[in-house]
């Protein structure tokens, strides 16, 4: 059974500056990856437990039935939680199997 292949664009100013920095993942373990990676500089690591998804709807400019991923704003402090909104997926953060 092939895994499918999901999509992440990072929270930018524009949709077209979003994407020139989109990225693909398999699982939910390449996309904690993927968020870490882009975080280095607050010195923030978040884990799968720190992030939420809210859909979105359907994004018929780029063909993405998209969800806003973000860290749990209730989250005990300190947390990162203040982190707000990462990016957005192209499912809902639930139905990505882990590795």
């Amino acid at each position: 059974m092939k895994k499918m292949k999901y999509a992440y664009r990072p929270h930018r100013g524009s949709l077209a500056e979003a994407m020139k920095h989109q990225k693909f993942f398999r699982n939910i373990d390449e996309l904690i990856v993927i968020i870490n990676e882009e975080l280095k500089f607050t010195g923030k690591v978040v884990t799968q437990d720190d992030l939420l998804t809210k859909p979105c709807g359907m994004d018929d400019r780029i063909n993405w039935e998209t969800h806003m991923i973000y860290c749990d704003p209730n989250l005990p402090f300190p947390s990162n939680s203040e982190l707000g909104v990462l990016g957005f997926i192209n499912a809902d953060i639930s139905t990505i199997a882990a590795k």
